[in-house]
């Protein structure tokens, strides 16, 4: 959607967010990977689950199950949005159901996430090959 800001409006769109976030219910498990529907104020989009801490601790968790709580870390599928921290957070696909709120909206180059323990990947546009100088040499 649109919208419509003022001169001196701080807001930006952006592509990542961090949300504390409860699950109320799923059958199974919800792991890196995965893209449920995200309700935050008039923005209704697909986000995909990058990064996921546990709310207490700061540990790096791998699943969430029905009544877990955590840091968790999206970026939205399709299209940039405008999202303020602090925005009540709503997600549902089929018989996944969970709430949070926005505590962090930011930008690619300043995110790092962790894919797997010890995997460190920074999100972000970057060459998957870097190509090096060649060297002449002297005949």
């Amino acid at each position: 959607g649109k919208v419509l800001l003022g001169k001196k409006s701080k807001l930006l769109p952006t592509k990542y967010l961090k949300a504390n976030v409860t699950i109320l219910q799923h059958p199974s498990s919800i792991r890196l990977g995965y893209e449920p529907v995200l309700h935050i104020g008039m923005a209704r989009q697909s986000a995909r689950v990058m990064s996921m801490h546990d709310a207490q601790s700061g540990d790096l968790i791998e699943t969430l199950r029905a009544g877990d709580t955590a840091q968790v870390l999206f970026r939205w599928a399709h299209r940039p949005e405008i999202i303020e921290a602090g925005s009540a957070l709503i997600f549902r696909e089929n018989l996944v159901k969970g709430i949070g709120s926005i505590t962090w909206v930011g930008d690619a180059d300043k995110v790092i996430t962790k894919t797997q323990p010890g995997a460190r990947k920074t999100s972000g546009k970057e060459s998957k090959t870097r190509s090096k100088p060649v060297k002449k040499e002297k005949e």
